[in-house]
Formats: structure tokens, sequence, C-alpha cells
């Protein structure tokens, strides 16, 4: 074959590959979509004016009274979301018993929805207070400031309870959560030591405790036994400090 035929031939294969993967994306990201139950992965997957916070389209809202009014004639909720986007919290995505249930950093507050988590005021949507660790509107607040105690709906024993120890007696599984007797976690999200120990076959279990409590590396003086200060260093997995020696190396009695 001639050089010049053999370019345009080159030439034509490469075009063609090149218009074809515009539609090989396009088709990877419908099936994604699809796959999402018609939520999204961009704000421009949305109907015009919505956005797109964790892969569903919302109205947004700088504050409660721009989100639109659910069932019971309140408005929905406005939530932090992902930055630069706040959201109107859609009805199906307020219940929850477990950290678990709720989408990003939000958590699942002590009335049984799920909340923007805060330490102040500042954490929250402008028209928000923290409460309990939870952003909340004032009107959802008792006289006490506080967010309503609601025991879970959907309790494993159907028992109420004050302390762990009403549920023990049921199961070793079970702790009183917002009031009545309930697993403990059902991910490590929901635990402080991001470990959530669930027996075979259970739905829910308990949470591991924390096994760091110093860390790896650091120094610290301590008494010998001989007399005399001498130093202690936290083991490489942080489950405590090695043995407390001198400068030469002993804090044993002499």
């Amino acid at each position: 074959m001639p050089a010049a035929l053999k370019w345009i031939s080159s030439t034509l294969v490469v075009a063609g590959a090149l218009t074809a993967l515009p539609m090989a994306c396009n088709s990877t990201e419908e099936a994604i979509l699809a796959a999402l139950g018609g939520g999204c992965l961009l704000s421009s997957d949305c109907e015009d004016g919505l956005v797109c916070v964790f892969r569903r389209c919302h109205e947004p809202c700088n504050t409660s009274v721009d989100c639109p009014l659910d069932s019971d004639g309140e408005h929905e909720r406005c939530m932090l979301g992902e930055k630069p986007n706040h959201y109107c919290q859609l009805g199906d995505e307020t219940a929850c018993v477990y950290n678990s249930e709720c989408p990003g950093a939000q958590i699942c507050g002590r009335d049984g929805e799920c909340r923007d988590q805060c330490e102040t005021d500042k954490d929250c949507v402008e028209d928000q207070r923290c409460a309990q660790a939870s952003c909340a509107l004032a009107e959802e607040l008792n006289e006490e400031g506080e967010l309503p105690l609601v025991s879970d709906p959907d309790v494993v024993t159907g028992q109420s309870c004050v302390h762990d120890s009403e549920c023990a007696a049921a199961s070793a599984e079970l702790v009183c959560l917002a009031g009545a007797c309930n697993y403990e976690c059902k991910g490590d999200v929901d635990c402080e030591s991001h470990v959530c120990e669930i027996p075979a076959g259970a739905p829910g279990g308990r949470c591991a405790p924390s096994s760091v409590i110093c860390v790896p590396g650091v120094q610290v003086a301590c008494d010998c036994l001989g007399g005399g200060i001498g130093a202690q260093i936290c083991k490489p997995d942080g489950t405590g400090y090695d043995v407390c020696k001198d400068v030469n190396g002993s804090c044993a009695p002499p």
C-alpha cells in the first residue's frame, strides 16, 4: 500500500477510535446513574435549580425557610451537605437509629433524626443551634433547650430502659439506646473506637473498647521504684506505656 494511503488509513482508524470514546464514557455514566436508582453524580444530572448532594437531587438552601413544606406543614430542614452546597433534607432521609444510617458526617440525633454534627452554633446552618452535639431549629428544642429523647421505634426487645443493665438480661449485645434496648452499633462508624463487634448472623453488636490510650512514641516522666525520676515510652501500637527506665536503662531498686 502506498505511504499516502497508509497514512490516510491509520488516520481514519484513530479518528474512529476517538469518536467512540465519548459514547463509551456516556454509556458507563448512564449505567452508574441507573444503578443509583435515578440519583445523580453531578448537579448537571439533576433538573435545573437542583443540586446533587450525597448522590441524590435536592433543593438548594441557605436556611430552612428556603426549603419546601413537608407533609406536616413544616419546612424541610436545611443541611450543610457537601461544600459548597447546602441542601433541603428529604423526608425519607431523616429517620435513624445509628450514625451509620446517616450520610456523610451526619450523626443520628437523640430524637432519632439524621442531623449535622456540631460543637457550637457556628458549626450549623445559620438558622440552627447546637444541642447535644446536633444542629437543630429552635422550634425543635424543648423548654430546656434540648432535643427531645425519642425511643427507637424498631426496638429489639420492646423494652424501654434508662440503664444498660436493664437490657443485658435480655441479651449481652443489647444496651440502652435512645431510651430503648437495642444493639449498640451496626457499623464501625457508630463506635468511638471505630470497631463494632457483631456476632455471626446478628444484625448488630457492641462497640469494642478503644485500645489506643497513648500516642505511639510519646515519652512521659515516671517514678523509679528505687527512687528518682525515669521515663517511659508509649508502645508502637498505642496500647500503653513501656516499663519505666532511667538513664542506666533500669528503674529497679538497687
